[in-house]
C-alpha cells in the first residue's frame, strides 16, 4: 500500500507543480487586479479551465480568451482550442482579529487639540479616548 501512496502523492504533486506554472504563466499575461484573482485549475485535451472569484473577473477574462489561446501555444507548446472560465466561491478567511492599531504622535496630538476645541462633552471625551488607545 506504501507504494501506492507513493505514486498517488507524486502524481498529485507533478500536477500541482504544472497547475501552478500555468497559473504563473498566464499570470503574466493578465493585467495588474486580474492576475492576482484567477488560477488555472484544469488543463485536459486543449481546455484550459481558469478560475475566478466573481462574474465580472471572469467576463474580462473570456474577452481575453484569445490572447491566452495564442500565447500558450506559442511560448509553452500547449495547445488550447477552448478557454473555459469558472466563478468559484472563495472558502472564508480563517477569521482573522485585525492587529492592534497604531497612531503617530502627531495623530494622536491632533486627536488631543480637537478635543479641546469641542464643547460636546460626550464626542471631546471619545476624542480623547481614540488618542489614548491609538497609542498602543
Amino acid at each position: 500500500m506504501r507504494g501506492l501512496e507513493r505514486f498517488l502523492d507524486s502524481r498529485l504533486v507533478r500536477r500541482a507543480r504544472e497547475l501552478d506554472r500555468l497559473t504563473r504563466r498566464l499570470r503574466r499575461l493578465l493585467p495588474p487586479g486580474l492576475a492576482e484573482r484567477v488560477a488555472v485549475s484544469h488543463y485536459r485535451d486543449g481546455v484550459l479551465t481558469l478560475n475566478v472569484p466573481g462574474a465580472a473577473w471572469a467576463s474580462r477574462l473570456r474577452f481575453m480568451e484569445g490572447e491566452i489561446r495564442e500565447d500558450f501555444e506559442q511560448r509553452l507548446g500547449l495547445p488550447v482550442r477552448r478557454v473555459r472560465v469558472r466563478v468559484s466561491i472563495a472558502p472564508p478567511e480563517a477569521e482573522r482579529r485585525p492587529g492592534p492599531a497604531h497612531m503617530s504622535a502627531a495623530g494622536r496630538a491632533s486627536l488631543e487639540a480637537a478635543a479641546e476645541g469641542v464643547d460636546d462633552e460626550r464626542l471631546k471625551a471619545s476624542l480623547r479616548r481614540l488618542a489614548r488607545h491609538g497609542g498602543k
